[in-house]
């Protein structure tokens, strides 16, 4: 009609995403949506992106936005879900969750969709209900048990602290939770000291070329993880494996067992490094089995060898490293 002709021809007139996406939800437009979609992953840190998202879940567009968010690389889809967990709303809560369900979808991806969920109440509250019922996804379960001991709700905290315990520090104390710890404070010196010491980082990791690259570089880990996701990523190493380390579990026809990061892989043999830097290199005619594991080849209990103190040095020092 004559008022939806005149309300077209203003949004192809408005180049400012927050204007389109006001005067389209004004109108209820449902032929924009696409365009609407595009706009806010144009521009995902303005506050007119959540307002998109919003207004597409709100009209049942969750397969647009499905389909666009696996079509992305990855670092532009995280900023995408970034905007849906900003949009904090039930069905914000029920799109993450599906997401990170959806088996076709990418590992990684859904791994992203169980962090972002965790930002919304009732995400974690869905993830809780899963947990106590046993019905995560093994391959989701350190994400889930990470999302959680980081949530910023303590009531949260205390009952993934029931479902997925963390022990105790060197010095038999239990530690705080995660927003607390990324909180505290520590000396660069003294956590440079526990990188090369009691963190055994330097076995697994190299920084500024000194090291074994068992695992990824950390020359630059300051300037690509915040505190809080440093704690993370100690506590919880299997949550988020980096690409490219992930680790493999090699059986050979005469029975040995070999796993750690696959580095080579050609025609005639694979070479493998594992958790203590030893190489390993396997013909592929020895090889009865090889699979993909789950779990990262960073132990998960590093945080047993040092007191909450050292820990929290470390990181002070890993923030350092730019």
């Amino acid at each position: 009609d004559f008022q939806l002709t005149q309300v077209n021809g203003a949004l192809d007139r408005i180049e400012n995403s927050s204007d389109f996406v006001s005067l389209a939800r004004k109108f209820e437009i449902k032929t924009r949506f696409a365009e609407m979609l595009e706009m806010a992953l144009m521009n995902p840190a303005d506050s007119s992106s959540v307002q998109a998202i919003s207004y597409l879940l709100d009209q049942r567009q969750n397969w647009l936005l499905r389909d666009k968010l696996n079509k992305l690389e990855f670092e532009p889809f995280e900023a995408a879900m970034d905007i849906v967990a900003r949009a904090g709303t039930q069905r914000a809560a029920q799109f993450l969750e599906v997401y990170s369900v959806m088996e076709n979808n990418d590992l990684e991806r859904r791994k992203v969709a169980v962090r972002e969920l965790s930002r919304i109440r009732s995400g974690c509250e869905k993830l809780l209900t899963k947990a106590s019922e046993k019905r995560i996804d093994s391959q989701l379960e350190p994400m889930v048990a990470a999302a959680l001991h980081a949530a910023r709700w303590p009531d949260i905290v205390d009952r993934a602290k029931e479902l997925y315990p963390v022990t105790n520090a060197k010095d038999d104390r239990p530690l705080p939770n995660i927003q607390q710890l990324a909180k505290t404070r520590g000396n660069v010196e003294r956590g440079k000291l526990v990188y090369s010491q009691a963190g055994t980082c330097a076995n697994c990791h190299v920084v500024s070329g000194t090291g074994k690259q068992v695992g990824p570089d950390l020359s630059q880990i300051g300037g690509k993880l915040a505190r809080q996701a440093l704690f993370e990523s100690i506590l919880f190493p299997s949550a988020s494996i980096s690409h490219n380390y992930e680790s493999w579990l090699v059986q050979t026809s005469d029975g040995r067992q070999v796993d750690g990061v696959l580095i080579s892989e050609s025609d005639s043999e694979i070479q493998l490094v594992d958790a203590e830097g030893n190489q390993h290199t396997i013909a592929v005619a020895e090889i009865d089995q090889k699979r993909k594991l789950k779990l990262s080849i960073m132990p998960a209990n590093l945080h047993e060898a040092m007191t909450q103190q050292e820990l929290v040095d470390l990181v002070e020092y890993l923030q350092t490293l730019r």
